[in-house]
């Protein structure tokens, strides 16, 4: 089966390893123009199933691997990656050798770098708006918010210059389990 990569920010790498979140939304490219109750989207008068459009993240059973921001000590041939979103990050002082630790950016990560692994459970389209309470809170919401208001934040963050919330666009919402692999 192959795996493919997908990207977390630092605040949703931490969600993901606190259970919180289990689902995430990501635009749909090309958009379609429209998408009727039965699944049947349009794009310029060329129509297609949802089912036979083909989500970039796979489908229920396949594996993703998560990128996030790293660093990647190495010395002696040997590499060891520190991620960002723990919030400690080795210093010259912590080793008993120099070394050289580089940052990288996550879409830089190399699999073999990765720590995290979901199994997607689910896929399927909707527009962005139509999220719910439930949904929103399996997107990582913190406690003691308000999941939708949340959510628009998050979202206005990450895609708000190319697909702000208000323009609604269609996404793919991918649910996913995290599962433990061995290297």
């Amino acid at each position: 089966m192959k795996e493919r990569p997908i990207l977390f920010s630092g605040q949703m790498i931490k969600a993901i390893l606190g259970g919180r979140k289990t689902q995430t939304r990501r635009v749909m490219k090309p958009q379609p123009e429209w998408v009727t109750p039965d699944g049947v989207m349009n794009w310029n008068k060329s129509c297609a199933m949802v089912s036979a459009h083909k989500c970039p993240y796979g489908f229920p059973g396949c594996h993703v691997w998560v990128r996030e921001k790293h660093a990647r000590y190495e010395h002696g041939g040997i590499c060891t990656p520190h991620y960002l979103a723990d919030g400690q990050m080795p210093t010259i002082d912590d080793r008993h050798d120099a070394g050289l630790l580089k940052v990288y950016p996550s879409i830089h990560m190399p699999r073999w770098a990765s720590r995290i692994t979901l199994e997607v459970t689910g896929v399927r389209v909707e527009r962005l708006q139509d999220i719910g309470q439930g949904s929103a809170c399996a997107e990582g919401c913190p406690p003691l918010n308000e999941p939708i208001e949340w959510f628009h934040g998050l979202w206005d963050t990450i895609n708000g210059k190319s697909y702000p919330w208000e323009s609604n666009p269609y996404v793919w919402v991918i649910e996913f389990k995290r599962i433990e692999v061995s290297k």
